[in-house]
């Protein structure tokens, strides 16, 4: 499946128009699944029920899981939590944050999505772009140290994001691959004007590629770059063409 970040629109276009706008745009494209951007929401997209489709939706929120002291976001993530209630969505991807080993309460956390969440959704976590939570050793721990304790605990896998925490996207998914259940696509490259996400190169020898014929084609795949109707098309057919490859 292929998902449609808002962000790919641009900012300034978004918080004109609002998500709303945009959203029932590629629902009615038959663009099958669409994530929808906390940090983006802006009041043409309230009530958060207008949201409400039968098509894939995650919920992205830049409110970390654990604080700067390794405790637990709860009065935070309930806030979340209740948004995307409203919503409707499938899947909460949410930033790592400062998870200390041994002193970040996992139980606490697994107890409150147990209970929080709806039923038939999931939460993830991601690499997002600083040292803390964006980087090989935290997000490995943490991961292993859920999956010792049985608990439920997938990850978005940001290609580009590597770019900025300065490690190896190959190193990052030979160490995390296991964990994945979301792909996110995108291009980093170095400018005059510091790092900068651009479309993504189309061949074997790209990173997502390498890395996207290794996933299972259940996977879903965002398409986090920037883009316009007629781009979200060719990319969108080309990446199934290769699903249908990889199945």
């Amino acid at each position: 499946m292929i998902v449609i970040p808002m962000n790919a629109f641009g900012e300034a276009e978004v918080k004109t128009n609002g998500q709303v706008l945009l959203f029932k745009q590629l629902i009615e494209s038959d663009i099958k699944g669409v994530e929808i951007r906390r940090e983006l929401l802006t009041p043409l997209d309230r009530p958060l029920e207008q949201f409400q489709t039968e098509h894939y939706t995650v919920y992205s929120a830049p409110v970390e899981l654990f604080q700067a002291d390794g405790a637990f976001n709860k009065e935070n993530l309930q806030i979340v939590v209740q948004e995307m209630t409203e919503i409707r969505a499938d899947t909460l991807k949410l930033p790592l944050g400062s998870f200390m080993k041994g002193k970040s309460n996992v139980k606490e956390m697994d107890h409150f999505f147990r209970k929080a969440l709806p039923g038939g959704t999931q939460w993830l976590v991601e690499n997002d772009q600083t040292k803390q939570g964006g980087t090989i050793k935290p997000l490995a721990a943490f991961l292993e140290i859920c999956s010792e304790e049985g608990m439920e605990a997938g990850l978005t896998f940001d290609t580009g994001n590597w770019r900025y925490t300065g490690e190896s996207v190959q190193k990052a998914f030979h160490v995390l691959k296991s964990y994945i259940r979301y792909l996110h696509v995108k291009q980093v490259n170095e400018t005059p004007e510091g790092l900068q996400t651009v479309a993504i190169p189309l061949g074997k020898s790209a990173d997502w590629e390498i890395i996207f014929e290794l996933l299972p084609a259940a996977v879903p795949v965002a398409l986090e770059f920037p883009l316009s109707m007629n781009d979200l098309f060719l990319y969108k057919n080309y990446i199934e063409k290769k699903k249908a490859v990889v199945q």
